[in-house]
């Protein structure tokens, strides 16, 4: 089964498809078959398919199976390019979130310095205090 999802209507498009492929119709077969297509029915067995190419509804059906196809491929070429929009959008979205993450990593090393001098200034006070006070900070 094949569903396609198209300017908001989803459709199985196996579904419209089997008529045409399966069944016969009864207003596209001749009455009286030709002696071909009596021995094509008989040698291939598939009734639907030799009187649809042996009648103009072959063509009608041909067309209506390339309709299908084509319009199944229409709806393959927009959901992939609303995926591609969706990825795009959301490749931005994690490049804002990577800046996020950069800026807040800046920050933290910048107040890890910043911590790591004042622990060192206390350091070496304390160590001036201890030694009698004779180094200047």
């Amino acid at each position: 089964m094949v569903l396609c999802y198209c300017a908001g209507i989803t459709k199985d498009l196996d579904a419209d498809r089997r008529p045409l492929l399966s069944a016969p119709n009864p207003q596209l077969a001749s009455p009286d078959p030709s002696p071909v297509q009596q021995r094509t029915r008989a040698s291939t067995g598939d009734e639907a398919f030799t009187d649809a190419a042996a009648d103009d509804g072959g063509d009608s059906k041909l067309s209506a199976l390339l309709s299908d196809v084509s319009q199944q491929v229409q709806c393959g070429l927009q959901s992939m390019l609303k995926m591609s929009s969706e990825i795009a959008l959301c490749d931005g979205e994690i490049g804002v979130e990577v800046e996020r993450a950069r800026d807040a990593v800046v920050e933290k090393g910048r107040a890890l310095h910043d911590e790591r001098e004042r622990v060192q200034k206390a350091a070496l006070a304390a160590l001036d205090i201890l030694s009698g006070g004779r180094g200047a900070i």
